[in-house]
């Protein structure tokens, strides 16, 4: 369940590794807005990466660099 301002921009190149777009909405109460990347640079000011815990430690799942050698740091 997400406290956060969910993304919906579904236009966005970096969506499925992005937590804002991808994280389960609250079902009682969710806010969302179209966060848009900067056309110049093509980076979102309010990415923010899927963080998962694996062994106790903390790593960045970087999904579209992974699968297409692209992504947002």
């Amino acid at each position: 369940m997400a406290d956060i301002t969910m993304c919906m921009n579904e236009d966005c190149p970096s969506k499925q590794s992005c937590y804002r777009y991808t994280a389960i909405p609250n079902e009682h109460r969710q806010s969302y807005a179209d966060f848009m990347p900067d056309l110049l640079e093509g980076k979102c000011e309010n990415y923010w990466p899927i963080v998962a815990m694996t062994k106790g430690k903390r790593f960045i799942r970087q999904v579209n660099e992974n699968q297409s050698g692209k992504g947002q740091k």
